[in-house]
């Protein structure tokens, strides 16, 4: 509607949002397969045929359904797409058939965590109107692309290029009993003390109960070249280490994702 309005104003096109007439329910993990399937489903839903970021239509329980095999926690999971006047009817059912499986409806905070514990970024939370693509890993494959996109020029200023922009990276305490907060800032080098100028912060954190210890993500000042470097974090009177790793902390060749 915005380019519409502003920028192409000469197209005649009426965008319509159907938004809300879709419904969506994501089930995941190990046993989520096995859980649609019981609900009779004229979809192969098997790893070969519907792999990792697939998607395919067909009914299930006896509804037509968009099924697509994507992840933001990082286990097996498929999203159901369907009409929004089915969803009362398909979660009944859903749930019903779910008692022998041990399903489980989980939340936003359960998800987050989940996240966490991949290292996958979270929009908004990771991120502000200053991240670029490379800042976060994903600069190789933006440029990649070969043809014409909004923002490509972007890519290429300067400024974006500078080795010093702060880039995400995998943050564990020294201390596995350590408490980690976002919003924290990041010094290089162990042992500092404020007043210094930041060289980032957390940007993500949570204690992990399959790993015991808390776990975070944070933007860093060349963060990918301090691989393994130890940082002070300075959260407001409190001052402990934390060594950079891999965002990765749980299941870094994605076994669980692609099963």
């Amino acid at each position: 509607e915005e380019w519409l309005q502003c920028e192409w104003t000469g197209l005649r096109v009426l965008v319509d949002d159907v938004t809300t007439q879709w419904a969506n329910f994501t089930f995941a993990g190990p046993r989520a397969r096995e859980l649609l399937q019981s609900l009779g489903s004229t979809i192969d839903l098997s790893a070969s045929t519907l792999p990792h970021m697939a998607v395919a239509e067909g009914e299930l329980a006896g509804l037509p359904v968009r099924v697509l095999r994507v992840s933001f926690s990082g286990e097996c999971s498929f999203e159901v797409n369907l009409p929004a006047n089915q969803a009362t009817r398909f979660l009944a059912q859903a749930l019903a058939a779910g008692t022998a499986f041990g399903l489980v409806p989980y939340g936003i905070e359960a998800l987050m965590l989940l996240r966490l514990e991949k290292g996958y970024l979270h929009v908004g939370s990771d991120t502000d109107g200053e991240t670029t693509p490379d800042d976060i890993g994903w600069g190789r494959v933006a440029r990649a692309k070969t043809t014409d996109f909004i923002g490509k020029r972007s890519l290429f200023r300067p400024a974006s290029l500078d080795p010093q922009r702060k880039q995400l990276v995998g943050l564990l305490a020294v201390d596995t009993h350590q408490r980690m907060r976002a919003g924290a800032h990041l010094l290089l080098g162990e042992g500092r003390n404020a007043p210094a100028l930041t060289d980032g912060w957390i940007t993500s954190a949570a204690f992990s109960p399959h790993l015991g210890r808390y776990l975070a993500l944070g933007m860093l000042r060349a963060g990918r070249a301090h691989q393994g470097a130890l940082l002070t974090v300075v959260d407001e009177s409190d001052r402990y280490p934390v060594r950079v790793v891999p965002m990765a902390f749980l299941d870094p060749q994605n076994e669980r994702m692609k099963t």
